[in-house]
């Protein structure tokens, strides 16, 4: 018999959990973000258009909403993004980084 203990995974805060989370990723500082783009990297951005209105567009980034994300990056989706595989550049652009 597995006791209720047993039963729940470790409880982690949603600080622990972006906090591992963001420690596998290859974080883009802006001043980079150009660079990036001419090599090659795809630039999403995930920020809502009240906030790209006020702060300014990313030239040749692709705007996409942040509840369709997955399904726009899978390659196995039939409404994935033209041209992307597992082993493409993706650098999201989020608002305040926590997307």
């Amino acid at each position: 018999m597995i006791s209720p203990a047993e039963e729940q995974p470790e409880t982690m805060t949603v600080d622990e959990f972006l906090a591992s989370a963001r420690a596998r990723l290859d974080r883009v500082q802006p001043q980079d973000l150009a660079q990036e783009m001419a090599d090659g990297a795809l630039v999403i951005d995930t920020r809502d258009s009240a906030d790209r209105e006020a702060e300014g567009a990313l030239p040749g980034s692709v705007i996409i909403n942040r509840n369709v994300l997955e399904w726009r990056m899978s390659p196995s989706s039939p409404t994935c993004l033209e041209g992307i595989t597992a082993d493409s550049r993706v650098i999201i652009v989020c608002n305040d980084g926590f997307s």
